[in-house]
Order: C-alpha cells, then sequence, then structure tokens
C-alpha cells in the first residue's frame, strides 16, 4: 500500500517489512541458564501454541540445556494434551521454561489440580514478566523480562523514521 509499516509480533516476518521483536533465543537460552544455576537436572518445555516464536524459544532452551548440562536428560516438549501426564511421570526436581506467564500460570493449575508441589518438585519459568500474572498465583511465578514496553518504543521511533523519511521523499 506503500505506507510505513513495522511489524512487532515476530510470529509472521514477512520479507521486506521492518521488524523489531525480541530474541527469543536469547530468553530460552537465559531459561537453561537459571535451570543450571539451580542445578536442576531435569527440565522441560510447554506452550499452549506452536509457531515460529514458541520455536525459535524451544529450540534456544534446548541447545543451551545441553550445552550446560550435557549428561542431562533433553528436554520434552509439552502441549495440552501432553502437559498432564508429563508433569506426573516427569523425573523430579524438574524445571518447566514456559512460552509464556499465561502458560506457566497453565503449568501451576496442572500442578495444583495434580496435587504436584510448587516449587520444591516443580518449578516454573515463564517469559513476558507480566506482573498481572505472576504475582496473582497462589505461588508467584517466575519469568524471563522480555520487555515489550522497550519493543513498543524501538518500533513506534522506527515507525516514525520511517513516516519522516517518506514525507520528505529522501
Amino acid at each position: 500500500m506503500g505506507i510505513p509499516v513495522v511489524n512487532l509480533t515476530g510470529s509472521f516476518v514477512p520479507d521486506g517489512i521492518p521488524a523489531v521483536i525480541g530474541d527469543n533465543a536469547k530468553m530460552g537460552a537465559l531459561a537453561a541458564e537459571h535451570f543450571a544455576d539451580r542445578a536442576f537436572r531435569h527440565v522441560a518445555w510447554f506452550s499452549t501454541n506452536w509457531n515460529r516464536i514458541q520455536q525459535q524459544r524451544a529450540a534456544a532452551f534446548a541447545k543451551e540445556w545441553k550445552r550446560l548440562s550435557p549428561t542431562a536428560d533433553t528436554p520434552p516438549f509439552w502441549n495440552r494434551t501432553a502437559l498432564t501426564k508429563g508433569l506426573a511421570a516427569a523425573k523430579k526436581p524438574l524445571g518447566v521454561f514456559c512460552y509464556s506467564d499465561y502458560d506457566a500460570s497453565h503449568v501451576l493449575g496442572i500442578c495444583r489440580d495434580n496435587k504436584i508441589d510448587v516449587p520444591r518438585e516443580v518449578a516454573i519459568l515463564g517469559v513476558d514478566n507480566n506482573t498481572v500474572i505472576c504475582e496473582n498465583q497462589s505461588i508467584p511465578l517466575s519469568s524471563v523480562n522480555h520487555n515489550l514496553e522497550r519493543v513498543g518504543y524501538a518500533g513506534a521511533a522506527l515507525l516514525d523514521r520511517l513516516m519522516k523519511k517518506k514525507g520528505t521523499g529522501n
């Protein structure tokens, strides 16, 4: 359409459209470091969806986990249908890295419903550092700070530059 646009989603990045998105690989690596620093031997990944962002975070999490804990098990990737059985069967203590804080709250609910002790048996780590979600649970959740506010401001600044460039003909 010939108008400036900036993609902020990251789940779909079409060619030729500038994007400002979080570093999903870094988020996955930070999660693996978090669990390795706390001497976990067993970890897993959970997400309610599976798209580009989830794939990037999960792959980076597994790769960094393998680098940090070469003798540890490879993390299983769980979706909604595999979560309850996966949690019940997993070796404990278990660290679960979740795509988002929303997904982390879902894992917490499944643990509560199945009498799995959080955080003694299962430690849960989300992404986004959404205080409304993380701090309003029966057990507060830990989270990787995605800093969506920073992404938004950087996207707005890029859009502003693109609009000024288009307006001046440069």
